[in-house]
C-alpha cells in the first residue's frame, strides 16, 4: 500500500497545498507583523497613564476596548448623545480638549456604549479646564491661596475600565493619526465596505494602592533628576572640598517638570520652561560680573518632580539639612545598585554638595522663578519670611504682590526646615489665580510669546542675587541679561531645537517636561540636560584644553566637554523621590513610610502594547491573493478528499 500510485498523488497534492500555502505566507512577510500591519494601522497618541497613593489608583487603566470613533464638538452635542438614544454599535468617543472635564468623563462614561475617549485639539483652540486641585500644595503657611479656583481635579479620579488617549497636531506623526481617524469616521459613515473601529490599548500594572504596588514590584516612584550647582573660587580645589563653606549664600531656584492629564504633551511652557529660562540667563549674567568682592555664594536648584509635591526641592533641602552618610560605599548591593556610588546608605550617586560645604544653615535667601506666562509689565514679586534686604531695595523696578502667601514654589521646600531664610518668586501672576491652560496640553505658547517676561525676570534675578551676594549693596545699574539667549533657551527647551552649546533633541516628538521616575541610575530629562550644560558652561572656575572627537580626553583638572573646551565646574545631579517613601536596602524595594508626604508612584506599563490602532482597510492586492488562496485550498482539499475516499473509502 506504501507504494500504491494514489497513494502518492494524495501525498503529493497535500505536499503541494502545504508548499502553496508556505510560499504564500513567504512572499507576504517572514513573520506575523506584515499580516498584522495590513489589518491594523498603528496611530501615535499620548495614553493617559496610571498613578497611585496611598489611598488608591488616580488615572487611567484598562483591558482592550474597541468602538467606532464617534466625533462630538460641542456640549449640547455631549449632552444629547447622554439623553439618548444611544448609538447602535459600541463607540469611542472623540472630544476636544476645551470638554474635557470631570462632569463630562462622568457623562460619557454613563452612556454604556462609549468605551473610551480620545481628546482632541478644538478648532479653534480655546481653554482647557484645569484638571488639578483649587489649592495646590496649600500648606496654611506658606501657600495659603487657592490659586486654581476652577481646578476640577479630575486628574485625581480613578477612571479605571474607561481608557483615555490623546492627540495633539504637533507634528507630521500625530496629524497622520488625525487624519487617519478621520478617514475612519469617513468611511463608516459613507457605509462603505467593512465597519471601521479603534482599538484602545491602555493596560496598566499597577492596582489597589502605592504600597501594594510597590510591594509587587509593578510600580516605581515618581520623581528624577534634579540639577544643582554653584560659582566657586578660581583656587577651589578639583574636588570642591570645603569650597563653599565659608559664607552663607543666595539661592536661585525653577521648576523643571509640568504635568497635565495626558503627561506626554505637558511641556508647561510658561508654568516652568520660561522659569528654567530665565534662571539659565540670571546665571549667564552673573557669570559675567567681577565676584571677587562677593560676601554671599550663589548657588543654583533646578528641581524636577514638583508638580508631585515638591518632590525635588524637598529632597535637596532634606539633604543640605545636615545630609550624614551612614555606610560609605564600596560596592554595588541590591538597595544601591550604582556601579560608582558615594553613599551606600543613604544610597547616593554623588555628595558633593556635602562635601563642598552646600548646607541649609548657609542660605539665607531664595530667589525662585515660576509661572510666567505674562509679559515685562506683569512681573510681580512674591514675598515670604522677609527681614533685612526688603523686596523694594532689591527689585527696583518691579511690582511687589499684594497677595497673601507664595504661589506654589520650590522655596516653600526650604522655608519648612528653615523659615527664616527670606524668599522672593518672581512671576507674571498679576492677580490671585493661576493664568489660563496652566496644567495643561495647552501651556505650550511658542518662545517669541514668553521671551519678554521671561527676559525680565532674568533681569529680576540677576539683580536681586548680585545685590544679595554682595551684602545688600545695591548699585543703579545690575547685570546685564542677553535677552537673545533667553529666546535661544525657550525654543531648545520647547523644541530640542536651535539649542546652544552643540545641545540637540533627537525625537520626533515635541519634548515633554513630565517628572518620569526616581528610580536609581534614571536619566535626566530634558530641561535637566539643558540646566545642568548652560551651568556647566557659565559657572565653570577651570577652563583648559579644546576637546572634542578625535582629540585627547579632558584631564581630570577639567573633566567635562561643554562645547568644545575642557572644563570643571561644580554642577551635578541630585535623584529626587517623595519624602513619603523609603527603600529596603535589604530587598532594593520601596514602600509608603509616610502618606502624609508625598509618595506618588506611577504604573509600569509596555509602552509598545499601549496605544491606539485602528482597523484599516485591506488593499485589494492582499484581497486577492486571499481569493487565490482560498480557491486554492478548496480545490486542493477537494481532489485530496476524492482521491483518498475511492481508495480508501470500503474503510
Amino acid at each position: 500500500m506504501a507504494n500504491s500510485p494514489t497513494l502518492r498523488l494524495a501525498l503529493l497534492l497535500l505536499l503541494l497545498l502545504l508548499g502553496l500555502l508556505a510560499a504564500v505566507a513567504q512572499a507576504t512577510s517572514s513573520s506575523s507583523t506584515y499580516l498584522q500591519s495590513q489589518i491594523y494601522a498603528d496611530l501615535l497618541a499620548g495614553p493617559c497613564i496610571r498613578v497611585l497613593n496611598a489611598t488608591g489608583p488616580l488615572g487611567c487603566s484598562s483591558d482592550t476596548v474597541s468602538g467606532a470613533p464617534l466625533r462630538v464638538s460641542s456640549q449640547d452635542e455631549l449632552a444629547a448623545l447622554a439623553k439618548g438614544p444611544p448609538p447602535t454599535d459600541d463607540s469611542v468617543l472623540l472630544l476636544p480638549f476645551e470638554l474635557l472635564t470631570r462632569e463630562n468623563v462622568r457623562l460619557a462614561r454613563s452612556v454604556t456604549q462609549i468605551k473610551g475617549l480620545i481628546v482632541v485639539e478644538g478648532s479653534p483652540r480655546g481653554t482647557i479646564p484645569s484638571y488639578g486641585s483649587p489649592c495646590p500644595s496649600c500648606d496654611g503657611t506658606f501657600v495659603t491661596n487657592d490659586w486654581n479656583p476652577t481646578g476640577s481635579a479630575l486628574a485625581y479620579d480613578d477612571l479605571t475600565g474607561f481608557p483615555m488617549f490623546s492627540l495633539l497636531n504637533t507634528t507630521s506623526y500625530t496629524a497622520a493619526a488625525l487624519a487617519t481617524i478621520q478617514s475612519v469616521i469617513s468611511l463608516n459613515a459613507a457605509a462603505n465596505g467593512p465597519r471601521r473601529v479603534i482599538d484602545l490599548v491602555a493596560y496598566m500594572s499597577g492596582a489597589h494602592d502605592a504600597n501594594d504596588c510597590l510591594r509587587r514590584n509593578f510600580c516605581k516612584p515618581i520623581g528624577g533628576q534634579s540639577v544643582y550647582a554653584a560659582f566657586t573660587p578660581p583656587n577651589a580645589p578639583t574636588n570642591y572640598t570645603a569650597a563653599l563653606g565659608d559664607k552663607d549664600a543666595v539661592l536661585l531656584t525653577a521648576s523643571l517638570d509640568a504635568t497635565a492629564m495626558f503627561h506626554d504633551w505637558a511641556l508647561g511652557s510658561a508654568e516652568r520652561l520660561a522659569g528654567v529660562a530665565a534662571l539659565l540667563t540670571a546665571a549667564a549674567a552673573l557669570s559675567s560680573v567681577d565676584q571677587s568682592a562677593w560676601q554671599r555664594h550663589v548657588y543654583f536648584g533646578l528641581f524636577t518632580g514638583e508638580s508631585w509635591g515638591h518632590v525635588g526641592s524637598r529632597a535637596f533641602a532634606r539633604d543640605l539639612d545636615g545630609f550624614k552618610c551612614k555606610i560609605p560605599f564600596t560596592a554595588s548591593a541590591t538597595g544601591c545598585p550604582y556601579i560608582a556610588g558615594s553613599c551606600t546608605s543613604p544610597c547616593m550617586l554623588d555628595v558633593t554638595f556635602s562635601s563642598a560645604g552646600m548646607s541649609l544653615a548657609r542660605v539665607s535667601h531664595i530667589i525662585d522663578a515660576n509661572r510666567l506666562g505674562g509679559s515685562a509689565a506683569d512681573l510681580r514679586i512674591h514675598v515670604a519670611g522677609i527681614t533685612g534686604t526688603s523686596a523694594g531695595q532689591l527689585f527696583p523696578n518691579t511690582t511687589v504682590s499684594t497677595v497673601g502667601g507664595l504661589p506654589p514654589s520650590p522655596a516653600v521646600a526650604f522655608l519648612r526646615r528653615k523659615r527664616e531664610i527670606a524668599a522672593y518668586v518672581v512671576s507674571t501672576l498679576t492677580g490671585s489665580t493661576f493664568r489660563a491652560n496652566t496644567g495643561t496640553e495647552y501651556d505650550d505658547a511658542p518662545a517669541a510669546t514668553l521671551a519678554d517676561g521671561a527676559c525680565a525676570a532674568a533681569s529680576a534675578m540677576a539683580r536681586g542675587a548680585a545685590t544679595l551676594a554682595r551684602g545688600g549693596t545695591n548699585t543703579t545699574v545690575g547685570p546685564v541679561v542677553n535677552c537673545t539667549l533667553t529666546t535661544q533657551l525657550l525654543t531648545c527647551l520647547s523644541t530640542g531645537t536651535g539649542c546652544p552649546f552643540g545641545l540637540a533633541l533627537d525625537t520626533n516628538l515635541r519634548p515633554s517636561s513630565y517628572a518620569s521616575i526616581g528610580q536609581f541610575g534614571q536619566s535626566p530629562g530634558w530641561p535637566a540636560v539643558v540646566a545642568s550644560t548652560v551651568l556647566a558652561n557659565v559657572t565653570a572656575n577651570v577652563r583648559g584644553a579644546s576637546c572634542g572627537p578625535q582629540k585627547p580626553a579632558c584631564p581630570v583638572t577639567a573633566p567635562s566637554c561643554i562645547d568644545g573646551t575642557c572644563i570643571n565646574a561644580l554642577v551635578r545631579y541630585h535623584l529626587g523621590v517623595g519624602e513619603g517613601l523609603a527603600i529596603n536596602e535589604a530587598t532594593g524595594l520601596w514602600s509608603v513610610v509616610d502618606p502624609t508626604k508625598p509618595h506618588f508612584v506611577e504604573s509600569d506599563w509596555d509602552g509598545t502594547a499601549v496605544g491606539l490602532r485602528a482597523f484599516a482597510t485591506i488593499s485589494t492586492g492582499m484581497e486577492v491573493v486571499q481569493l487565490v488562496l482560498g480557491i486554492a485550498v478548496v480545490v486542493l482539499t477537494a481532489t485530496v478528499s476524492k482521491v483518498m475516499s475511492s481508495r480508501y473509502g470500503h474503510l
